[in-house]
C-alpha cells in the first residue's frame, strides 16, 4: 500500500481553492466583446417620398469581397445596420447598397410550386451592382445615411 504524501487536510484545502477559483472566474467568456472598429450606421429609406414600411437593407463591401452588414427596415422606414445579432454597426469602408422589400412571404401552391411575393420596390434595387446606391463608412464617425428610392 502506498501512503499519500499529502496530508488529508492540505489536499482538501487545495481542492477547495481550485474549485473556488474556477467558480469565481468561470470557464468561458460572457460573449463576444464589442468590436472597437464598428461604426454606428443608421438612416431612413423612402420610396417616392414615402417611408418604405418593410424590408431589409444590405451594405456590401466594394473593397473586400464577402464582407457585408445588414439591417431591417421598420414601419417608419428607419434602419440600423447590424454586425451580428446583438452588435450594431459596420466596419469602415466603401459599400454598395442593396434593398429588399416584399409584400408578404412566399407560399406553397396546390401543385407544390412556390409563389413569389410582389416586390414593393423596382428590381434594380435588389442588387448592389445595379441599385446605384453607395455609402462610405469612416472610422470613428457615426453615419446617418438616408436613401430616396424611386419607383420609376
Amino acid at each position: 500500500m502506498i501512503k499519500s504524501q499529502c496530508p488529508k487536510g492540505r489536499l482538501t484545502y487545495w481542492v477547495c481553492c481550485v474549485a473556488l477559483s474556477l467558480g469565481l472566474t468561470g470557464c468561458g467568456s460572457s460573449g463576444p466583446a464589442a468590436d472597437p472598429n464598428l461604426v454606428s450606421v443608421t438612416g431612413n429609406v423612402t420610396i417616392d417620398g414615402k417611408p418604405l414600411k418593410t424590408g431589409e437593407i444590405s451594405f456590401v463591401s466594394a473593397d473586400t469581397p464577402g464582407v457585408g452588414f445588414g439591417g431591417k427596415i421598420d414601419s417608419s422606414g428607419n434602419y440600423v445596420l447590424m454586425h451580428t445579432a446583438t452588435a450594431k454597426g459596420a466596419v469602415p469602408g466603401n459599400y454598395k447598397v442593396r434593398f429588399s422589400a416584399l409584400d408578404g412571404i412566399p407560399t406553397m401552391g396546390e401543385k407544390g410550386e412556390l409563389s413569389k411575393p410582389k416586390s414593393l420596390i423596382p428590381e434594380k434595387y435588389n442588387s448592389p451592382e445595379t441599385s446605384g446606391e453607395t455609402a462610405t463608412v469612416e472610422k470613428g464617425k457615426a453615419l446617418v445615411k438616408n436613401f430616396a428610392l424611386k419607383s420609376m
